[in-house]
């Protein structure tokens, strides 16, 4: 079950992105108008939006490294029930071997 995070332009089409794009335009108009310091409108905009985006993408990363680990645990653990198993049949078949060799010997 591979997750496959949105793209800048899928994650502007959601509720949240929007709402992001109305307070990142909203941000930049008061610093061009009431502040008239463009810069510091800019820092809180690249902040606000890449901030986010990229917190949202680091997430996404650690939820594929936590569902990749978990599918590594689970083959694990079929692979040494498997081993479980294959050592059981070899012990029983010794088992039996020996039986059949000890009648031998006593008849």
């Amino acid at each position: 079950m591979v997750y496959d995070p949105l793209s800048p332009s899928e994650a502007l089409r959601t509720k949240s992105g929007i709402t992001l794009g109305i307070i990142s335009a909203f941000i930049f108009l008061y610093s061009l108008i009431i502040t008239a310091q463009i810069l510091l409108g800019g820092f809180l905009i690249l902040f606000l939006t890449l901030g986010v985006y990229g917190f949202y993408r680091l997430f996404a990363v650690l939820d594929a490294v936590a569902d990749a680990q978990q599918r590594i645990a689970t083959i694990h653990e079929q692979e040494k029930k498997t081993n479980d198993e294959n050592a059981v049949s070899t012990q029983a078949q010794n088992q039996i071997q020996t039986q059949d060799k000890t009648a031998d010997d006593s008849e």
